[in-house]
Parts: C-alpha cells; sequence; structure tokens
C-alpha cells in the first residue's frame, strides 16, 4: 500500500471510530450485534441506528461480520449497503476500496445476482471473492486455472482472520484422502480447484452433499477467459456451466478476466454457468474497467528475415551485464521472456547462459560468469532460469519464490504460459514475447505483458517481437504481371537483413550493444522493401486481422485496448 492510500484508509477509519463513539450518547437507541433479527425500526431512529451498526462494523471482531451484513439485508437499510461493503472491504484489505469492488461485492451479497467483471490486470480482482466468504459465513468455490496459481491464492486467503481454504488437487487428494469428506461437512471457507477436479464424479458427488449445498454461496471462476482459449486441450473449463444444475439457486457466480474480446466473451457468458445479461437479481450484470496498463511502456518489433528464430535476437535482455569488467548480474532488469514452444526455451536459455559466459572470459578469474552452481550470483545456471509446466512441482516453487526476491539471483525468466497470469510478482521491470503465441490471441498478449509493473509505483518495459512478415513495412505486394509474362514473384534481393521499421526506430543504448543490433542500424535506409514471396504471402494470409492491425498501427496499445473492448466503457470511465 502506498503512502498517501495508507494515510487515507487511516483517516477514514478514525471518522468510524469517532462516529462511533458519539453514537453511544444521547437519545440513541442502543443496538447490538447479537441478533441480526432486529425488530423493525422507527424510521426516524434508522440512519442513527445505521450509523452505529457501521461503526460495529469497523471495530469487531471479524468473525462477527455476517451478522451485520444479515442485518443489512432488510430493506429499510438498503440505502447503506454500500458504506457496510466498502467498511468489510477496507478493513481486510487496509487500503481505501475501489469504487467498482464495492460495486461488486455489494452485488455477490445482497443482489443475489451473478457478475462479470473486466479489470485490468493488477486491479485486485481476487480480493471480492477472497472476502466473500468472510462477510456472509457462506462457503466459496473458486476455480483456478494453474496449480501454482491457486497456491499462491490459498497462501493469501490463509492470511485473512477467520478463513480456513483448501486447495484440491490430485496430490492433495493422494496426500489427504479423506479431504472430500472434510468438504462435503462444510469444513472449509474456501475450497480451491481446477477444471478437471471440478468435473470429476466424487467432488460433484460431494457437491450433492445437503450439509455443503446450504452453505455454498459462491462460485467464483478466476482467468475466466481461458475456457475460450483452452477448450481444445483442457475441455474440462468448457463443463463448468453444468455446476449450475447441482447446486441451489441462491449461488451466485462471479466471473472475472483481465483481457477479454467480443467472442471470448459470447463463450464464458454461455459455457461458464452465468445467467443470461441483466441488471436485475438471478441475472448477469457485466461490469467493465479499463484494462489500460499505463505503467507498461509497448515496443513492438520485427525478427528479421535470417534471424526469426535465432536467439541473438534476445542478447538486449542481458546485454547490461556485460559492460563492465565484473559479473554484475544485479544489473540485468528483471526479466520474464515467453516462449510457447519448450525446445525454443531451452535453445535460449543455453544461448544466453554461453553469451554470459563468452562475454566476461577475459574478465579476472573470480569476476567471470561461470556454469557453476556454487557460484550464487555469478552462476549463469541461478541467473537465467527456466519456468514450464514440465518442471518438477518442487523445483516451479522453489524457482517463484526465488525470483519474487527483491534481491533475486534469478534475473531472467525464460517461460511458458504457466508463469502468464494470476502471477505476483511486483519488481519484474521487463517483459519480452518472442514469436507469436500459439493461438495468435490478443488478450494473451495484454495477459502476459501485465506481468511487469506490478507493485506500487513501478514501471515495466513490453518487447513484442514478432516475424518481420507481420509488419506491412517489411515488403511489398508483388506486381501484377503483364499478359505473357511469368507470375512469379519477383524478389529484390538487397539483403537479408532489413531495416527496423520507422515506426519503431528507437532503441536503448544497451539494446544497441548487440552487435546484431549494430548492424541493424547500420543498414537502417540503405536496404529497398523486398516483394513478398508466395510463401510469406501465405503467412501473412493467415495471421489473424486483430494480430496485424496491432503490429501495423501507430499507437500498438491503443490497437490492443480496442481488440478488447475498452470503447465499451461506460462514458465518464
Amino acid at each position: 500500500m502506498t503512502r498517501k492510500r495508507r494515510r487515507a484508509y487511516q483517516r477514514r477509519k478514525r471518522t468510524h471510530t469517532r462516529e462511533g463513539l458519539s453514537s453511544t450518547s444521547g437519545s440513541r437507541p442502543q443496538t447490538s450485534i447479537q441478533d441480526p433479527r432486529t425488530p423493525a425500526l422507527n424510521p426516524e431512529h434508522l440512519p442513527l441506528a445505521a450509523e452505529d451498526f457501521l461503526c460495529q462494523a469497523s471495530e469487531v471482531p471479524i468473525g462477527h461480520l455476517p451478522w451485520i451484513v444479515e442485518l443489512f439485508r432488510q430493506e429499510e437499510f438498503v440505502p447503506f449497503q454500500n458504506r457496510l461493503m466498502s467498511i468489510c472491504l477496507e478493513r481486510i484489505i487496509e487500503q481505501p476500496a475501489r469504487y467498482e469492488q464495492v460495486r461488486v461485492i455489494r452485488r455477490l451479497v445482497f443482489g443475489r445476482g451473478d457478475t462479470l467483471l473486466i479489470a485490468r490486470t493488477g486491479w485486485s480482482k481476487s480480493v471480492i471473492f477472497h472476502i466473500f466468504s468472510v462477510i456472509t459465513g457462506k462457503i466459496t468455490l473458486q476455480i483456478i486455472p494453474l496449480n501454482k496459481l491457486g497456491q499462491e491464492q490459498f497462501q493469501q486467503i490463509r492470511r485473512i482472520d477467520g478463513t480456513r481454504p483448501c486447495l484440491v488437487t490430485a496430490r492433495t487428494r493422494s496426500e489427504e484422502k479423506d479431504l472430500l469428506e472434510r468438504i462435503e461437512a462444510g469444513q472449509y471457507t474456501h475450497i480451491l480447484l481446477g477444471p478437471e477436479q471440478a468435473s470429476s464424479r466424487a467432488f460433484r458427488a460431494a457437491l450433492r452433499s445437503p450439509t455443503l449445498q446450504v452453505q455454498l454461496g459462491l462460485v467464483a471462476i478466476d482467468e475466466c477467459h481461458l475456457i475460450e482459449q483452452w477448450q481444445t486441450f483442457r475441455p474440462e473449463f468448457m463443463m463448468l456451466g453444468q455446476l449450475r444444475a447441482i447446486l441451489l439457486p441462491d449461488v451466485v457466480w462471479f466471473a472475472c478476466p483481465a483481457t477479454i474480446d467480443e467472442a471470448t466473451e459470447r463463450t464464458v457468458l454461455q459455457y461458464s454457468g452465468l445467467r443470461p445479461v441483466g441488471p436485475d437479481m438471478y441475472q448477469t450484470e457485466v461490469i467493465r474497467t479499463s484494462i489500460d496498463r499505463k505503467d507498461i511502456s509497448i515496443c513492438v518489433r520485427p525478427l528479421p528475415r535470417n534471424k526469426v528464430t535465432s536467439a541473438e535476437t534476445l542478447f538486449f535482455t542481458i546485454a547490461e551485464a556485460v559492460t563492465s569488467l565484473e559479473a554484475r548480474p544485479s544489473d540485468i532488469p528483471k526479466t520474464i521472456i515467453f516462449i510457447d514452444s519448450k525446445t525454443d526455451i531451452e535453445r535460449v536459455v543455453v544461448y544466453l547462459r554461453r553469451m554470459l559466459v563468452s562475454q566476461s572470459a577475459q574478465y579476472p578469474v573470480n569476476r567471470r560468469y561461470v556454469q557453476d552452481l556454487s557460484a550464487k550470483e555469478r552462476s549463469v545456471c541461478n541467473i537465467i532460469q527456466v519456468y514450464t509446466s514440465s518442471v518438477s512441482d518442487w523445483d516451479q516453487e522453489q524457482r517463484y519464490a526465488e525470483f519474487q526476491k527483491e534481491s533475486s539471483l534469478i534475473r531472467v525468466m525464460v517461460a511458458t504460459t504457466a508463469l502468464g497470469m494470476g502471477v505476483n510478482i511486483p519488481d519484474v521491470s521487463r517483459v519480452v514475447l518472442w514469436r507469436f503465441p500459439i493461438d495468435f490471441d490478443v488478450g494473451d498478449v495484454q495477459q502476459r505483458i501485465g506481468r511487469g509493473g506490478r507493485g506500487p509505483g513501478r514501471t515495466s518495459q513490453a518487447y513484442i517481437l514478432v516475424p518481420y512478415y507481420a509488419f506491412d513495412s517489411e515488403g511489398t505486394e508483388p506486381a501484377v504481371p503483364e499478359s505473357g509474362m511469368s507470375s512469379a514473384p519477383v524478389v529484390t534481393r538487397t539483403s537479408d537483413v532489413m531495416a527496423q521499421p520507422a515506426h519503431l526506430a528507437t532503441s536503448t543504448q544497451a539494446e544497441l550493444s548487440n552487435p546484431t543490433h549494430a548492424r541493424l542500424s547500420q543498414t537502417q535506409g540503405m536496404t529497398s522493401k523486398r516483394t513478398w514471396t508466395g510463401l510469406e504471402l501465405e503467412y501473412r494470409r493467415r495471421l489473424p486481422t486483430a494480430f496485424k492491425e496491432m503490429v501495423n498501427a501507430k499507437c500498438h496499445r491503443s490497437a490492443i485496448l480496442r481488440v478488447l473492448g475498452e470503447e465499451k466503457l461506460p462514458s465518464g470511465s
């Protein structure tokens, strides 16, 4: 929490306290949280009674909050529900609540309506499904896409007073034989599990337990855009809507993506279990906030013709580490490089480690980068690390824990999408996307670059490096052949190294320290455009329109936001 927001929170808390102290004097009716079934109040006394309860909500043990929340379901307390939700949120997150957070939690608690919340990465969407059980006394069923994300959410929930979460995975079910029995008995406040576990016969049988049914209050689907993106290789995402038929009508649904385009939104509304869209009870309201991350600068650059698959194009990520006369890995900004091919990840890691060793070979022996793990901060095996689903659970936990440290030995993490969502490492200052994402999803691009700049006051640079043929400025269409002439594409070969497009021409000095980048600079303005070959034209034809627009737009940020529905925001947002 920033100092400014902390001061604002403390001022508000003191105000509630002063109001509460003053409410104990005079003719104000005495109220108590011990019995929420308080008789109807005289309308003249209602504001004073509401103030009493609001004051108590800011002071009583957290375990008493469900009683106060139940009281505020009465019609006469409806005007005060927003303030109550704001107080409850601020008690748990210890900072001023966002307007939309209050709006969503009020709808889930009092409105008995489902909600699809679209908000940027780092917006604290998870706070909403963490707090629901605390203030209602009901159980939350939380669908998580990755075990790593589930473990992180599990730890965050455990830090909140009065919670008892459980994480359901194949591993935990194997280790805790009676886990489902305890879930049936309603012993947990939060049940975290993936779609595969949620669709299993054993878990669905547990859901039908009358004891559990009456205690369930919320189904939360985190990163719900994956229902569309991962439906092919994880079809259980498309089965989440079947849970609606098992649970009682009063159970509300909450789904939250950071990035979602129009087609994905339709899929989510159809298959996630959300009710038909509408503002009333037992309907779904779509609440949009800006997904723009102004703390992230975006640079889109071409991978040259002869280096589309070359790891050399990533040398700039370690360039800062070889500019002095000693190994200084702390000079490397904490970086995540996203690559979807595990084979390519291995190649890139080998190249980056080898370059660190070779570039420092002239340094004194005790100041060089080395392969030896015992050298700790000088070991390239520590500095450049891998994070994929193929890495063992234990190694994933160790690497993630190390990468979270501000003084982490790991400076560059080369990863698949396993590190691409819901991961909250505050000081990542550079994110690189190398080549196309598997599904060409612009939303996935926004998700990945959103791993940077997450800490208060932090900023991040995002580099999106894609093959040259995605750029209109890198070639020209073949001329239409005259009658009798060959129809084969004409290629004007001047150089295999193409100039960087003018709108991407800015580079930092550190990036240009790579000889490859230096050669690119020297050839700028001296090469003419090549005519696209037949194969290149086919590649260009297969590129999704939204991705081509993002690459070639004068403002890449605006193009991304347009695809992801930023223009649908209510006026004034």
